[in-house]
């Protein structure tokens, strides 16, 4: 099964979460920003900088614009980290589980946000307004692999 995790924070949130940086690239010495900017998270997580799909703006709720968020694609193995973790028999440390770690800590600071999970690229339902421990509760869902689990997209 392929996941695919975006979240969309507003602009303005950037510079006041300090443990989420932009990377740079060294070119001839200096350090410069990348064609698609790339943010960290404590060195663990990272996310590159896209268009948000058309398909998801023109469904954005009102109180979002799409011009005024950041959308954020989730490189690397994240999700999977989650669902190992979730499903491990006996448990393991929520640390091995850096995403969900993110999510719990960044939703709650953000005010506003959109987190789109899409499960092999199936169709999305219509965006719901959802609590961050709902947005979490609904992916450790999925990953567990519940019978009613699907994509989503939430915001707030």
């Amino acid at each position: 099964m392929s996941y695919f995790f975006d979240l969309a924070i507003p602009r303005t949130a950037l510079s006041r979460l300090t443990e989420f940086h932009e990377r740079l690239v060294s070119w001839g010495g200096e350090p410069c920003r990348e064609n698609s900017p790339r943010y960290s998270w404590r060195d663990v997580l990272t996310f590159t900088t896209t268009e948000m799909p058309n398909g998801i703006s023109v469904r954005l709720p009102s109180v979002l614009s799409s011009s005024d968020l950041n959308f954020l694609s989730l490189d690397g193995d994240g999700l999977q980290q989650w669902r190992q973790w979730i499903n491990a028999n006996p448990p393991i440390p929520e640390a091995e589980a850096p995403l969900r770690t993110f999510l719990s800590e960044i939703l709650p600071a953000l005010g506003r946000y959109l987190v789109l999970l899409d499960l092999d690229d199936g169709p999305l339902p219509d965006p719901e307004r959802l609590l961050p421990r709902q947005v979490i509760s609904r992916i450790d869902a999925a990953l567990r692999g519940d019978e009613d689990s699907r994509g989503f997209i939430a915001w707030l």
